[in-house]
């Protein structure tokens, strides 16, 4: 398959919301919530600042199955 680009909202437990997380065929996991959080330029609850979609379960395990399916874990 050809893609640049896959998103999907999951539920947040840290900031108790839905959140859209994108995985970039590059490997690049990106969070909407800290994305939005940026520009808005809000200041990050404790809850947050912490948050990286490095680091991230969510973020982690969102870039996993969507790199399983296509047979490049």
């Amino acid at each position: 398959m050809n893609w640049q680009l896959t998103m999907t909202l999951l539920w947040c437990e840290k900031v108790h919301s839905w959140v859209p997380v994108s995985v970039y065929e590059d490997g690049t996991v990106r969070c909407g919530h800290l994305t939005r959080l940026e520009r808005s330029k809000k200041k990050i609850g404790k809850s947050a600042a912490s948050c990286s979609p490095a680091s991230c379960e969510l973020c982690i395990s969102y870039k996993q199955k969507v790199f399983s399916r296509e047979g490049k874990v």
